[in-house]
């Protein structure tokens, strides 16, 4: 059994492209271009640095188009726990629950 995908549904639930990549890939190639820059205050490395960077997003973009997106949301949910080496799993506090659960097992 092979599923069919229709192209209609496919263009409507595609996230906006431009330049061929999206939104989240720009701004992070933009990102990492302007701190190369300021680094190394040469203009020419602007150029230098991005085309490459919009090329290997581009080919990202072209495999998953959601992959930016799942990456900027595993940054903001998994990234930032700072104590998820140390309890095995991400967490919001380093803290042991306190709260009394009703029920059996706990």
């Amino acid at each position: 059994m092979s599923m069919e995908t229709d192209p209609l549904l496919v263009g409507a639930t595609r996230p906006t492209f431009v330049g061929g990549i999206t939104y989240e890939a720009i701004i992070f190639c933009g990102m990492v271009s302007s701190i190369v820059f300021l680094a190394a205050n040469n203009i020419f490395l602007l150029p230098a640095v991005y085309i490459p960077l919009h090329a290997i997003s581009y080919l990202i973009c072209m495999k998953d188009p959601r992959a930016f997106r799942l990456m900027a949301l595993w940054v903001t949910t998994k990234g930032r726990s700072t104590a998820a080496r140390f309890w095995g799993a991400a967490t919001a506090s380093p803290w042991h629950n306190t709260r009394k659960h009703k029920g059996k097992g706990f």
